[in-house]
């Protein structure tokens, strides 16, 4: 998707990671920055303010974060930290954040975690999908996992931003 420029030229300094999630890193002596956001609602990752798009956002994240951005409707699945990539068989929990008010979807990539299985095909797409009906509540659902597949994914909780 390219990004969507200002008045002020080109935006080359962020970038977009898949259609949902908007990066604009701080550099060397930067203690704040302008970012552009595109039109529609936007989501900072870290604290669900919400912020329209359209224009130039100043971000002052302090010194420990980079400023990342959710679309309205994106859908970011997170697991725990761990010190391997999950073993076969080994159902690792995610938790699935979506932020905003509008509907979304994210294919997620299900494989053995461990071999080059994939190369061969030896994998699954997997859907999130998160709807909002007209009085506003969001309800989360995860595409079952295939008869005779073994998901590397366990436990999927959700949680809305903002809440």
């Amino acid at each position: 998707m390219a990004l969507e420029c200002d008045e002020a030229g080109e935006r080359d300094d962020q970038y977009f990671v898949g259609d949902s999630l908007l990066v604009a890193p701080l550099f060397a002596g930067q203690e704040s920055r302008d970012v552009f956001l595109p039109k529609g609602a936007w989501y900072d990752f870290e604290t669900g303010e919400r912020h329209e798009g359209g224009g130039i956002v100043i971000v002052r994240p302090g010194l420990d974060r980079i400023p990342v951005f959710v679309r309205d409707g994106g859908i970011v699945p997170l697991m725990p930290a761990l010190a391997h990539a999950p073993r076969p068989a080994e159902a690792v929990p995610l938790e699935v954040h979506h932020y905003g008010l509008a509907s979304g979807r994210f294919r997620l990539f299900d494989d053995d975690g461990e071999t080059c299985a994939y190369e061969r095909g030896d994998c699954r797409w997997r859907t999130l999908e998160v709807t909002v009906s007209p009085d506003g509540e969001r309800r989360g659902r995860v595409s079952p996992v295939e008869d005779g597949w073994v998901s590397s994914y366990g436990e999927v909780t959700w949680r809305f931003v903002p809440g």
